[in-house]
């Protein structure tokens, strides 16, 4: 894999474009087939948080794959992007045009940790015969003065760095091209941000970087493998060609062995330059460039890094086989080390030199000059792992925080067809999995009840108190579900052996076994969703949560009674466009403990719309289904039909209705007892009762606000039920 797998973007869509849906991305391709209108969020907005996390989830789950190992993904706060050995650090550029070669730098950077050795460098001493080379190269330095020698140490341990990690960077690149095809679009993305340049197509060609210097080399190095390298430019680079041989990469299988490849390439560097010095010196003047390394039988113009025994081919174009297999294993001279410029598979011509070596090629424009410097400070930075990306402040990093902590993802809903209304558009949730204290107190948090100054959580007390004493009234009556009845039937024909009986045997009596039979409640988990826009505020609200509360206290008195409490409503995305419908799962008795129900839900309170059956669709998978051993229960609580809309959905009237009742049919077949209630503080209209039993069936009812505690009474007998 090198420098590029194919000359330009050669992809008619981008890689994730694929998947991009099924990781809530939500970037808004435009691909024809993706149901997903485009959006837009500002950067300090609860939607943009999510897409960057998303993003960093996304990237993570690459990284795990390819490294086998759970390596942290981070975005970069200030500075660049980098890996340490033991966490890669990414860009939180979210254009779509940018992710592929995000995920391509991510992987190329999570190979080093699997492949590099990092400690190599830590104990590198710069190489005595190459620090006497570059100081006899170098004029009026004395080569005995140790400031000197201190200097020029440094100097050739910067090149050997700079040349090792390019010789690790194709190491590691085929290592994850040949071994992991389905990468390898990430990774061409990445060869085409970073090496596939206009302005360096124009400098390889021009007579720029062709005096012998290390900068000059350097260039002509790290695109030895673009079809527009001529390896006559200077009159090392043959050799180097044929002691790179990256057309048999993977020769080279230690960070160690990159390094000594690393120090035969400077020694050539510094002897070339050294004999520049010499020729000039003696007044024989430029050596000419074509024949210069074909006096070492070295050849030229083998752009592609292979043997480079090119001397006796002079007249012609030379070409080098590719090959693009799944195990692009096809030979030592063949594979993604061999395909860096130009498309992996078929011939590829590179041309020779034409001319004598005083043509150099065109001269650039100082605008040109400009754009190539850029462009190769671009691929020095890539080398040296100091890759320029977008930032995110202190700020953008605790909220990510706390949307990682709190599991708050996106998921895609809806996008089929209802009998009765046709396709309902496709539109996205806001999913919060674990409430937190943090997300609460977060600008982004729509439903908590705060103190405008401090800022703090604010709990309901009067209702948490109400919630509280109704709980434990229930609790004690359905601690009779913690109970066991076994009754033992002896003097059976089979079964297990009664020990009082064994001394019958000799009796010739044979009923000598006995059955036991174990009377218990089955376990029983259930799910309240309560409606939290905005008409719920007040009495209904109160009287609702005094319910949650109540049935979660209980639940922590029984045994064998879990109880999962979500609340739904809509968040404010920054603009009508962006609102998205917004489910919260606030309690779970499975894993939380109960104080959170007192400090947490109890400061919540209700806002924005209606999108029931959506929001149902998001937390599906959630639900536990019914078994022979475990009753599921979902209770529904809210006061009015279904509403919500976005620039990708009006969710109202028969639309929301028919796609609720779709949701709640699909509740039913996972075996999943519905009950649902319709509380209000007046007779509803007739209209409304109408499609509230549409969407909910037999199963719907209609309450006085003042009559939704004795809801617990129904449970009660429910629970009690064998």
């Amino acid at each position: 894999m090198l420098n590029n797998f194919f000359k330009g973007k050669t992809a008619t869509k981008s890689a994730t474009s694929f998947w991009a849906n099924d990781y809530d991305l939500d970037y808004g391709w435009d691909d024809g087939d993706v149901d997903v209108p485009t959006r837009t969020a500002t950067e300090t907005s609860t939607l943009h948080y999510l897409k960057l996390n998303a993003h960093r989830r996304a990237i993570s789950n690459f990284v795990n794959i390819l490294t086998n190992r759970n390596i942290p993904v981070k975005f970069t706060i200030k500075g660049d992007s980098y890996t340490d050995g033991k966490s890669v650090t990414i860009s939180s550029d979210l254009k779509p045009d940018k992710f592929d070669s995000t995920v391509g730098l991510a992987l190329h950077e999570a190979s080093h940790i699997v492949l590099t050795d990092f400690e190599t460098f830590v104990n590198y001493k710069a190489n005595p015969t190459l620090v006497d080379k570059y100081l006899a190269m170098v004029e009026n330095i004395d080569t005995a003065n140790s400031s000197h020698q201190s200097w020029a140490k440094q100097r050739i341990w910067d090149l050997v760095k700079n040349l090792t990690n390019y010789v690790e960077d194709k190491r590691i690149d085929n290592h994850v091209y040949t071994t992991c095809p389905g990468y390898r679009e990430y990774y061409r993305s990445l060869y085409d941000t970073y090496f596939n340049d206009a302005s360096i197509d124009k400098g390889l060609l021009s007579n720029e970087y062709t005096t012998e210097t290390i900068d000059s080399y350097l260039f002509r190095i790290i695109n030895i493998t673009n079809p527009n390298t001529n390896l006559s430019k200077l009159r090392g680079l043959g050799k180097i060609s044929k002691l790179l041989n990256l057309n048999n990469i993977k020769r080279i299988t230690t960070t160690q062995q990159a390094v000594e490849i690393a120090e035969g390439i400077v020694e050539i560097i510094l002897q070339s330059i050294s004999d520049e010095m010499e020729d000039e010196k003696n007044g024989n003047g430029k050596q000419d460039a074509q024949n210069g390394p074909q006096e070492d039988g070295e050849g030229s113009g083998n752009g592609q890094g292979g043997d480079g025994e090119g001397g006796e081919e002079s007249d012609d174009d030379l070409e080098v086989e590719m090959d693009d297999s799944e195990d692009g294993d096809s030979g030592s001279d063949s594979g993604p080390s061999a395909s860096m410029n130009q498309p992996l598979k078929g011939k590829v011509k590179v041309k020779e030199s034409e001319g004598s070596g005083s043509d150099k090629g065109a001269t650039l424009s100082e605008a040109n000059k400009k754009k190539l410097d850029k462009a190769i400070q671009k691929q020095k930075d890539f080398l040296k792992g100091e890759t320029k990306k977008k930032a995110i402040t202190n700020k953008d990093d605790k909220a990510l925080e706390q949307i990682a902590k709190s599991g708050t993802e996106l998921v895609t809903v809806a996008g089929e067809t209802i009998e009765g209304v046709g396709k309902v558009p496709q539109t996205q949730v806001v999913v919060v999995k674990k409430l937190t204290e943090e997300l609460m107190k977060s600008e982004a948090f729509p439903l908590a009840r705060t103190d405008w100054k401090t800022k703090e959580l604010v709990v309901d007390e009067t209702t948490l108190q109400k919630g509280l004493l109704l709980g434990n009234m229930l609790g004690k009556r359905l601690q009779v579900r913690s109970e066991e009845r076994d009754t033992v039937y002896n003097r059976q024909l089979n079964g297990r052996i009664d020990r009082r009986l064994v001394s019958a045997l000799g009796y010739d009596y044979q009923n000598v076994f006995y059955t036991k039979e174990v009377d218990k409640f089955k376990k029983i988990i259930l799910h309240i969703s309560l409606d939290a826009s905005g008409s719920m505020a007040g009495d209904r609200w109160r009287q609702a949560m005094t319910t949650a509360i109540a049935i979660c206290k209980a639940a922590t008195m029984v045994n064998n009674l879990d109880v999962q409490l979500s609340v739904r409503s809509t968040i404010d995305g920054g603009s009508w466009n962006n609102n998205k419908p917004y489910m919260v799962i606030a309690y779970d008795s499975r894993t939380d403990k109960f104080t959170k129900v007192k400090q947490l839900v109890a400061a919540l309170e209700p806002n924005g719309t209606t999108p029931e059956g959506l929001c149902f669709e998001a937390i599906m998978k959630h639900f536990v289904e019914s078994t022979n051993d475990l009753e599921s229960y979902f209770l529904n609580i809210s006061d009015g039909e279904p509403n919500f809309g976005n620039d990708s959905i009006n969710y109202s009237r028969q639309v929301a209705s028919k796609h609720t009742a779709e949701m709640v049919k699909r509740i039913k077949q996972r075996g999943i007892g519905v009950l649902s209630y319709f509380v209000s503080d007046y007779t509803p209209y007739e209209s409304s009762k109408k499609v509230f039993s549409e969407m909910y069936g037999k199963d719907a009812k209609f309450i006085d606000v003042n009559g939704l505690v004795p809801i617990t009474k129904t449970l009660n007998e429910l629970f009690l039920k064998k």
